[in-house]
């Protein structure tokens, strides 16, 4: 589903829509006498006075958050919320949001088999690939040589194997981080299937220079520079005649695909249980024994987790407005009794919502499709009514998914255990960036209001490489965007 709007001309309503999970954005910005949306916030921005959103700011720096509820990092443009509708009526300049879907009262269906599962999952997720596989253009898909893309292109390819042309996949390799190369499995998968594959060699010059297109395009600072190598992919898939695109988003938050996940199972467990699913985790997985008691420490004591949080930044300046924000953050650092909320939680506000600007985001600015299988609603729905110990059976994250590939194509992709993703070595291009960050410094407006500068340079080499990335982010999207502060 699409988010779109429609005038009422007689009734002089306008209704606007967004689809159930967010998966098109939908931006509006309201004053007395206008209101103005769109699908990019660029649309709307001669119409407001480009101020940054503050407390988003704060969020961003400090809590590694870019997505906001309703909230953009830009004062006064906001979002329509995924699964809501906006009603805004033209004779009395007023609106109401109404929300039309939730997943949030789904609960498991502890009656089903572990085979019933596994036989139900593969059934909707073949019908939701074949939906998607529909269109007057060439379909092609990323292949991170990961599992969720991996069995996402073993359907379609499958599903397509009468057509006459090869079923076309794009991989970003980053050549400069050998020890997170994941193309030897999109090879694999490639022999196996008899893909047309394209994998695109990268190193972090690519990177650099693509850092000013890419701020312009996400529009918001985001969390990682690795998202502007899902930019070239879509640059390379559009130089390759292909308009649509398959990807694996939400693959991890349906069927608790990460690690963070583990520690949650394991100590939710009955005592007898425990320490038998810490080993089974522990082997099945790429993290240790003492990884996963990490995990558990830092997700399940929220004390701790504020202290390392706010150790991290502290160069930030102790104003009032810090103050206000810090106690209105206090909610983020909640401890979710169940996993099942933790998950929904993943789903509704913190993790999928960015994914997924990110994807529409890159992929519309070179005109092509992105197409989602694991986020159709059926896909979703059946997912968490699957008991979580199907979903991570055995110590296998993902177990049901595995399953459903498991005949299809080698044990080496169904079966592996560390998955890497498009990454670079982000300490390399944070390197080559930290003089254009000391450029910028002095003429910011936002860090000269929100950072303590000496401070900050005096332990700029300790901070690690993301918050270092979220810096720099955060002033060249300053800067990019002209705001006033």
């Amino acid at each position: 589903m699409w988010s779109f709007a429609i005038l009422d001309k007689e009734s002089q309503i306008v209704f606007l829509s967004r689809d159930r999970f967010g998966i098109k954005p939908l931006y509006y910005f309201v004053n007395a006498t206008k209101f103005i949306f769109g699908s990019e916030i660029k649309q709307l921005l001669e119409y407001t006075e480009r101020k940054p959103n503050i407390n988003r700011v704060y969020d961003y720096i400090i809590l590694s958050r870019d997505e906001h509820g309703e909230e953009t990092f830009f004062s006064d443009i906001f979002k329509v919320p995924a699964s809501s509708n906006l009603i805004y009526d033209l004779k009395k300049n007023s609106f109401k949001l109404n929300s039309y879907y939730t997943i949030e009262r789904l609960v498991e269906n502890k009656t089903q088999s572990l085979d019933e599962a596994c036989i139900g999952f593969s059934k909707i997720l073949n019908d939701s690939i074949k939906l998607r596989l529909r269109s007057d253009v060439e379909v092609g898909s990323c292949l991170s040589g990961g599992l969720d893309s991996s069995a996402i292109v073993t359907f379609a390819s499958n599903i397509m194997k009468s057509k006459q042309n090869k079923f076309q996949t794009f991989h970003a390799n980053f050549i400069e981080n050998k020890n997170k190369d994941e193309s030897k499995f999109v090879n694999i998968l490639s022999n196996n299937l008899t893909l047309k594959s394209n994998i695109i060699k990268v190193d972090r010059h690519h990177i650099k220079n693509l850092c000013n297109e890419s701020i312009k395009i996400q529009e918001e600072p985001f969390l990682s520079p690795s998202v502007i190598l899902q930019l070239i992919i879509m640059r390379e898939a559009k130089k390759n005649n292909c308009k649509v695109l398959l990807d694996g988003q939400g693959g991890d938050e349906i069927l608790l695909g990460y690690e963070r996940y583990f520690s949650k199972i394991i100590f939710s467990a009955k005592w007898y249980q425990k320490l038998p699913l810490l080993m089974k985790f522990s082997k099945n997985s790429k993290l240790s024994i003492l990884d996963i008691i990490k995990y558990y420490f830092y997700f399940n004591y929220n004390y701790l987790r504020t202290y390392l949080t706010f150790k991290r930044t502290s160069f930030i300046i102790k104003s009032n407005k810090f103050k206000d924000w810090k106690r209105e953050s206090r909610p983020f650092f909640k401890n979710l009794k169940s996993i099942s909320d933790f998950q929904k939680q993943e789903i509704i506000e913190d993790q999928l919502p960015h994914l997924l600007r990110y994807e529409d985001k890159n992929s519309m600015n070179y005109s092509v499709e992105a197409r989602l299988p694991f986020l159709d609603y059926r896909i979703v729905e059946y997912s968490l009514s699957i008991p979580s110990v199907f979903k991570t059976y055995n110590g296998w994250s993902k177990y049901i998914l595995r399953r459903s590939i498991d005949k299809r194509v080698p044990k080496e992709i169904s079966w592996r255990k560390n998955k890497l993703g498009f990454e670079i070595d982000e300490k390399k291009l944070l390197n080559s960036l930290e003089s254009d960050f000391y450029a910028m410094l002095p003429n910011s407006g936002l860090s000269k209001s929100l950072f303590n500068h000496k401070y900050l340079k005096n332990n700029y080499s300790k901070l690690p490489n993301r918050l270092k990335w979220r810096l720099y982010n955060l002033l060249k999207w300053e800067k990019i965007f002209n705001l006033k502060t």
